[in-house]
């Protein structure tokens, strides 16, 4: 639910100000007695103690994991990935962020040979550029990096924008996922490990609805990025790296590819991560999660709380309350902080503008328009659904 109005300053340091103090100062405004997630998620229940339904779904999730013995699966998760025999044993998307670039590290730990994977969508920091820098040199590892099409990309960025859509960040995501699984075909390489995580990147699915989906509808509908894309543009889409369901499932049902979240099976900390990485190389800490993308970092420090009325913090910071890394005072005290430095802030804001060649003018048009879903526009989401079902009648 949007507790807030859209306001809309010349200066953006006191247009997220307003927007996020608008949010938590709001009447209207509840927050989980447990973590920090609140009712500008759409149609988040409560209990009668004040707590969400995330917190209350979140343990049966973590009895459903199955991943008891830690050590000794990693250990088997390591011996598995030797037997490819191969060049590579997998192949690992980087990004210069903390998950990532941790992995990259262990992955050398454990004896395994690796291809890192880049996709350069075009709004790489300078942190980033670094830190993958860093982590590649330390570990001696190939690099492979996708750079898009940039003409072709900001169509496909400003489709989304344009579409009032709150998951902006969908061709990005598609095009990570899509390039990791593409690359391991092409390379004749089965595994793919990736930094995702349960300590740190868990979103409790809720009730299904067509407003649940609080940070965006899936990246992986291809149909419904395609139809968003072509809502606007006509050019056809040729260099971006695209997965529909069906190659997914002939990538991985015929061609025994794997995507393995192999963090899962160790104890893995966040602040315990950044420690190790800047302890070992010249690796660099920056504010928050997924800051080391400047797009990712303008999305989550002016779009979502000025125009959805979202902090995308609360999610973080609840994954860590959840995962026990951090109690919910230190959570609440995170909040009280600016989203993002002032000067970066304006410095993001202009450069956004110019990158994908915006008149202010009309980016504030955009804010002030009213959100969409995705539902208005052609998607998959229903045959999802009944592919899910299938699945969960024959698992059992």
């Amino acid at each position: 639910m949007k507790i807030n109005k859209i306001f809309f300053e010349i200066d953006p340091v006191k247009t997220v100000r307003i927007s996020l103090h608008q949010k938590y100062k709001s009447t209207y405004f509840k927050q989980c007695a447990k973590c920090v997630m609140d009712n500008s998620i759409n149609n988040l229940r409560f209990d009668k103690n004040g707590i969400c339904e995330y917190c209350n779904k979140y343990e049966i999730i973590i009895d459903e994991k199955k991943i008891y013995n830690k050590k000794s699966n990693i250990q088997n998760q390591i011996n598995n990935l030797k037997k490819s025999k191969k060049k590579y044993d997998a192949i690992l998307g980087v990004s210069g962020g903390v998950d990532s670039s941790f992995l990259t590290l262990k992955c050398k730990e454990w004896g395994l040979n690796i291809l890192l994977v880049h996709f350069d969508n075009g709004w790489n920091s300078n942190e980033s550029i670094r830190n993958i820098k860093a982590i590649q040199e330390f570990t001696k590892y190939d690099l492979y990096t996708h750079v898009v099409d940039w003409e072709e990309f900001k169509k496909l960025q400003l489709s989304f924008l344009k579409a009032n859509l709150v998951n902006f960040e969908s061709p990005s995501d598609h095009g990570i996922f899509s390039l990791l699984y593409n690359v391991a075909n092409e390379k004749k390489i089965s595994n793919i490990l990736t930094g995702i995580n349960f300590e740190t990147e868990t979103f409790v699915e809720l009730e299904e609805d067509e407003k649940t989906f609080a940070f965006g509808y899936s990246y992986g509908d291809l149909y419904h990025l395609k139809s968003v894309y072509k809502k606007f543009y006509k050019d056809p889409l040729t260099t971006f790296p695209q997965l529909s369901y069906f190659k997914k499932a002939y990538f991985q049902k015929i061609k025994k590819i794997k995507m393995i979240n192999i963090l899962d099976y160790t104890n893995y900390k966040k602040s315990s991560a950044i420690e190790y990485l800047e302890n070992l190389t010249n690796w660099k800490r920056y504010p928050s999660k997924h800051f080391e993308s400047i797009i990712t970092r303008f999305h989550q420090s002016f779009i979502l709380p000025v125009k959805f009325g979202l902090d995308k913090r609360t999610l973080h910071l609840s994954n860590l309350i959840w995962s026990k890394q951090i109690s919910r005072s230190e959570a609440l005290i995170e909040l009280k902080k600016d989203i993002c430095d002032e000067s970066l802030l304006v410095q993001d804001y202009y450069f956004f503008l110019k990158k994908l060649n915006l008149y202010e003018s009309d980016f504030r048009k955009i804010c002030l328009t009213d959100e969409k879903f995705f539902f208005q526009y052609p998607n998959s989401h229903k045959f999802f659904k009944i592919l899910k079902k299938i699945k969960k009648i024959f698992n059992g």
